[in-house]
C-alpha cells in the first residue's frame, strides 16, 4: 500500500504549484507509505506529483518515486503491484527499452512509451492506481493521465474546477489541500443507507469523485475525458462456457484460482492472508499451500464469547495448513477506544471498515 497524489493546473497559467502544498497533501497519507517519500514539480510549475512508499517490489533506492523516463518527459506516481511485470519487461527490453531498476513502476513508464495508455492497460495484470504526467510534445502542452485497475482494488479519488485538477489515494489527502469544499452529497448519503457503501464515481463529498474500476482519465488544456478500458460484463459474453461440463467448469475455476494465487505471491517481502474461517479465506489459504511450501502467515480478527466469533474455524484451518497464525482479539472496549481512529481511516462511510482497521 502506497500513497499517491498530485496537482495539475491544466488551464491555469498564472498559479504555480508549490512543494509545501504537495508535501502537505502527501504527508496526510504517511500511514500508507512509511518507507520513502518523493516529490516532482514540472519545470513550468503547472504539474506536481508526490508519493509515499511502502516497499514491496525492488526495495532499493532505484525504485524511488515519482519516477521518470530517460529524458524526463514522462513522470509517474504509482500505487499497486503488477503481477506480470517481469514478462512485460522482457518484451520491452527486446524492443530496445533500457531499465535502471527492477521495479514494476519502471515497466509502466516504458510500457506507456511503447503502447500508449490504452495499449498498456490491456497488458497489465494486477492491482494499481497511477498518474502519469506526459510532456513529450512540449512542457507547455502536457497532459496528465490517471488510471485504476480493472476491479478497483486500489483507490483513486479526484477533484477539479475550471483550471485545476487534484488526485490522491485518499479523500482526506484531497481535503488536506484546503482547495476543496467539504459539502456533503445527499445522494451519496442515500447510497450509504441503502447499500452500506458509496459506489464510484460518487463519494460522500460533492466536489470529490472516485475513478471507477476499469477506467482511465486524460486531463489536458482541452479539459477532461474519461475512457473505459475494461468491463467485467464482457467476461460473460463467451457463450462457449455454457456448453462445458460440470467437471470442466470445476477444473477451469481451480486453474484460474491457482494462477491468480501464484501471481499474488510475487513479492520481495513476506506475504500473508486474512483468515476468517469462512469459505473464501479458507480456499485462498489452501491454494497458497498448494502452490508453495514456504511459511504462510495468517491473521484473524476474533470476538470471544460472541455468537459471531469464528475463531474455532480459523484455528482449524491454520492447523490444517500449518500457517503462522495470529489472532487479534477485539471487544467492545477496544471498539470504543479506537472509534475516532476507525472513522479517520475509513475516509467516508462504509459498513466494512472495522475489521480492516484492526487487521491493518
Amino acid at each position: 500500500m502506497c500513497g499517491i497524489c498530485g496537482i495539475f493546473n491544466y488551464k491555469n497559467q498564472k498559479t504555480s504549484i508549490t512543494k509545501d502544498l504537495l508535501v502537505r497533501i502527501r504527508d496526510s497519507m504517511i500511514h500508507r507509505g512509511p518507507d520513502d517519500a518523493g516529490v516532482y514539480i514540472s519545470p513550468d510549475k503547472k504539474a506536481g506529483l508526490a508519493h509515499r512508499r511502502l516497499s514491496i517490489i525492488d526495495l532499493s533506492e532505484a525504485a524511488h518515486q515519482p519516477m521518470c523516463n530517460e529524458d524526463g518527459t514522462i513522470w509517474i506516481t504509482y500505487n499497486g503491484e503488477i503481477y506480470n511485470y517481469r514478462e512485460i519487461r522482457e518484451v520491452l527490453i527486446l524492443k530496445g527499452h533500457k531499465f535502471k531498476s527492477n521495479s514494476d513502476t519502471e515497466v509502466i513508464i516504458h510500457g506507456y512509451e511503447e503502447w500508449g495508455i490504452e495499449g498498456l492497460l490491456k497488458k497489465l495484470r494486477g492491482m494499481f492506481a497511477f498518474a502519469i504526467h506526459d510532456s513529450r510534445l512540449t512542457i507547455h502542452d502536457s497532459r496528465l493521465v490517471i488510471a485504476r485497475d480493472r476491479l478497483g482494488i486500489k483507490p483513486l479519488y479526484y477533484s477539479y474546477n475550471n483550471s485545476t485538477f487534484l488526485f490522491a489515494s485518499e479523500i482526506k489527502a484531497i481535503l488536506a489541500s484546503r482547495l476543496v469544499s467539504k459539502e456533503i452529497d445527499p445522494q451519496a448519503v442515500v447510497l450509504f443507507l441503502l447499500y452500506g457503501s458509496i459506489s464510484p464515481p460518487k463519494t460522500i463529498y460533492k466536489e470529490i469523485s472516485a475513478l471507477e474500476p476499469g477506467y482511465f482519465l486524460i486531463i489536458s488544456k482541452k479539459g477532461l475525458k474519461k475512457y473505459r478500458y475494461y468491463n467485467l460484463k464482457d467476461a460473460f459474453l463467451d457463450k462457449s462456457l455454457a456448453n462445458i461440463s460440470e467437471g470442466e467448469a470445476i477444473e477451469r475455476v481451480h486453474s484460474c484460482l491457482i494462477n491468480t494465487i501464484k501471481c499474488h505471491l510475487v513479492s520481495d517481502v513476506p506475504v500473508g492472508a486474512f483468515l476468517s474461517g469462512g469459505i473464501d479465506s479458507t480456499a485462498i489459504v489452501a491454494l497458497m499451500r498448494e502452490v508453495e511450501n514456504k511459511p504462510i502467515k495468517t491473521v484473524s480478527i476474533i470476538f470471544p464469547d460472541t455468537p459471531y466469533d469464528e475463531s474455532r474455524y480459523s484455528k482449524l484451518i491454520a492447523q490444517r495448513f500449518n500457517t503462522d497464525h495470529v489472532e487479534i482479539e477485539i471487544n467492545s472496549k477496544d471498539l470504543i477506544n479506537h472509534m475516532e481512529k476507525i472513522f479517520y481511516a475509513m475516509d467516508q462511510p462504509t459498513i466494512d471498515g472495522v475489521n480492516t482497521y484492526f487487521v491493518s
